[in-house]
């Protein structure tokens, strides 16, 4: 979960740098991907098999490069 995390920073970071996200898009944007993070870091605690984790990892993934 904090490989996709990191993942989608840079994405995201990599856009203002490239001028397609305002600062304060991205501060938005982070502020909202740390609760995510965060809410499926404990879903992912309680998981109780592989696949699980996979699923919840797959679907933070998707939700963090949702645009």
């Amino acid at each position: 979960v904090w490989k996709v995390h990191q993942r989608a920073y840079k994405k995201y970071f990599a856009r203002i740098r490239s001028g397609l996200m305002t600062k304060g898009e991205f501060e938005v944007w982070s502020r909202q991907a740390a609760a995510l993070r965060d809410a499926a870091l404990e879903r992912y605690a309680r998981a109780e098999n592989e696949e699980e984790r996979q699923r919840i990892a797959q679907e933070i993934a998707e939700a963090l490069n949702a645009e």
